[in-house]
């Protein structure tokens, strides 16, 4: 089970479980992607994380749900992002439901991204350095200021697909938010019994 920490709790509509509502905020992370040369990777994530969110925000603003909605299926590594969410649950998934389960997360992804803006309204999003490698892939520090004033620092991890890279995670409040929707969906599952096909047709709707 996934500490939350002191983090403010939203409620959710499969089964009214906590999570961090700014670490939703800030999961526009998950709808990013990187059209670059392996070996450029470095220089250009940085640039890259910078323009994107202000586009990001702007959309957020705009209100535009659907918009949302196609930028987190078109960017997102939603085949990592969906398996990782099931925790232990993912091998129940039957492959005929697949592409049934990626569209209703990225359809929930979007929902709560969006109400999430509401709630905690970014203005800005400044990288703070240049792009670093480690052992989890590429990672981008940024700050995120809201309307009231108040920043938070984002991390970004990118991940190689290919010859090139999609945002896999980012890190606010010294969590990681992939771990945060996990343990909305497996709890989720447990609460039907381990029915994986339960959450399916939650997030369809």
């Amino acid at each position: 089970m996934v500490q939350h920490g002191t983090a403010r709790p939203w409620r959710t509509g499969l089964g009214g479980r906590s999570a961090s509502g700014l670490l939703f905020a800030v999961a526009m992370a998950l709808a990013l992607v990187l059209p670059a040369q392996a070996e450029a990777a470095p220089d250009r994530a940085a640039g890259f994380v910078q323009r994107i969110s202000k586009e990001l925000i702007a959309a957020a603003h705009a209100g535009s749900i659907p918009a949302m909605t196609r930028a987190i299926r078109s960017y997102a590594d939603v085949p990592s992002i969906g398996s990782y969410s099931l925790g232990d649950y993912a091998k129940r998934l039957r492959s005929s439901y697949r592409n049934v389960y990626h569209a209703g997360m990225t359809r929930f992804m979007a929902r709560y991204l969006m109400n999430q803006f509401r709630t905690y309204q970014v203005v800005r999003a400044q990288v703070t350095g240049p792009s670093y490698r480690n052992s989890d892939g590429i990672m981008v520090d940024s700050l995120v200021t809201l309307r009231s004033g108040a920043t938070h620092r984002v991390r970004w991890r990118l991940v190689q697909r290919g010859r090139s890279f999609k945002v896999r995670d980012a890190k606010v409040l010294f969590f990681w938010i992939l771990p945060y929707q996990r343990d909305l969906f497996v709890n989720y599952i447990q609460d039907q019994g381990g029915n994986v096909n339960a959450l399916v047709a939650a997030l369809g709707g």
